[in-house]
């Protein structure tokens, strides 16, 4: 049977509802093979993850997904796969990205107040479970409010770039993402470049120069790509001589359309990719 991988995950130490070991749980249901925890600017999960993984005879990668600023209007994401999570360096950069993003809450929560809507610090952390504060979260506190009739409403009236209670982050180069992630020991991935609105022309700019600053890898199998959307990224990254991966980007239920492992019902990642990521580190 062929063996099936994951990599690119999110726990409820970032914006997702599944915890480290549900998620495991769940991998094992779907006889899933390998992992990479990629949570939003934490790795605090990791450990967790490890332990239950290695007790249901699954492997774990301790990886991170990083908000970052490339030269373009949208933000870019750079997944790092294989980080030491005890990297000191590291480390120190979440915890001043976990300050930066509590200023960024504390305007949207002064937005939001402007705006007639009081959301409080107490209800955030309640609703995060004491972890990273995302704009899912708001999201969820508005649907459960009844404030919106959807998680996708939330972010279309309130919370995508340009909205009424969206606050800029602090921008963080993704270069300096990349070399971050090398020196933590890891390989520096571009996440689903089909979201960042850029024709395929442009797609190949933004990869090209990220490659010319340590770019590894390139995510050419992603639970919204089309067929033609995964062919042209695979195309890109031949040309670029960047390596494959690929990942679910399962939220649990705040993306409940996509499942671990399989996306909308057609991902299929084989264990290949990894490999040949590991064979890199090497």
């Amino acid at each position: 049977m062929e063996k099936i991988i994951d990599l690119h995950v999110h726990s409820t130490f970032s914006d997702g509802t599944f915890t480290p070991e549900e998620i495991i749980k769940v991998a094992k249901e779907k006889n899933l093979s390998a992992l990479a925890l990629t949570d939003h600017d934490n790795i605090g999960g990791y450990e967790e993850f490890y332990k239950y993984g290695k007790e249901n005879n699954i492997e774990t990668i301790c990886g991170i997904e990083f908000s970052t600023s490339a030269g373009i209007p949208a933000e870019v994401h750079i997944v790092g796969l294989f980080l030491d999570h005890k990297n000191n360096e590291l480390n120190e950069k979440i915890k001043e990205l976990s300050i930066l993003r509590k200023d960024r809450n504390r305007k949207m929560i002064q937005k939001f107040k402007d705006l007639g809507i009081n959301i409080s610090e107490e209800e955030l952390r309640k609703e995060s479970k004491g972890s990273i504060v995302t704009k899912c979260h708001y999201a969820n506190i508005l649907y459960k409010r009844g404030i919106v009739s959807s998680i996708s409403e939330a972010f279309d009236v309130y919370l995508h770039s340009g909205k009424p209670a969206d606050v800029k982050r602090v921008p963080y180069l993704s270069e300096k993402a990349i070399d971050l992630i090398h020196r933590a020991g890891g390989i520096a991935v571009l996440a689903h470049p089909t979201l960042y609105k850029l024709d395929y022309d442009g797609i190949y700019e933004l990869a090209s120069r990220l490659k010319n600053s340590g770019l590894d890898a390139i995510e050419i199998l992603y639970s919204t790509y089309t067929e033609e959307q995964s062919i042209k990224v695979k195309e890109i990254a031949d040309k670029l001589s960047l390596l494959y991966s690929g990942g679910s980007d399962f939220h649990g239920t705040n993306k409940p359309k996509i499942s671990l492992g399989s996306g909308h019902g057609n991902l299929k990642i084989p264990y290949e990719i990894l490999d040949n990521l590991k064979k890199h580190l090497k």
